[in-house]
């Protein structure tokens, strides 16, 4: 029988993340819900910084909802604003900085690869 993962994103409750300080998120999706992907709202403060890291399977795509950032993708850099998305290969370094004034909040999926 199929079944569907409902979630509810207003009664789901922001997270600290570990790796980076000042970025907030809540898991929508993850591995347990979902086979090939994880969703998640991010809202990184202003002034906090996603630093640089890479996805080695995982292909990463976001949404920006709110807010202003420097997206820094390997050698390029890319300001982003509210309707501005990117869809980062696994392998290629990245990082985001919160240029704005409120806090930048995103839509954020990281898929693996087809088999």
């Amino acid at each position: 029988m199929l079944e569907a993962h409902l979630f509810d994103a207003a009664k789901t409750e922001w997270t600290e993340s570990a790796q980076f300080p000042g970025l907030l998120v809540k898991a929508l999706e993850t591995h347990a819900t979902h086979p090939c992907a994880r969703v998640t709202l991010v809202r990184l403060a202003v002034g906090g910084s996603i630093g640089t890291h890479v996805h080695e399977l995982e292909t990463e795509t976001a949404f920006v909802l709110a807010g202003a950032g420097l997206l820094r993708l390997g050698d390029a850099e890319a300001a982003v604003q509210p309707g501005a998305g990117v869809s980062v290969p696994p392998g290629l370094y990245h990082s985001l900085h919160n240029t704005g004034d409120v806090p930048l909040e995103l839509l954020a999926m990281h898929t693996l690869p087809r088999e």
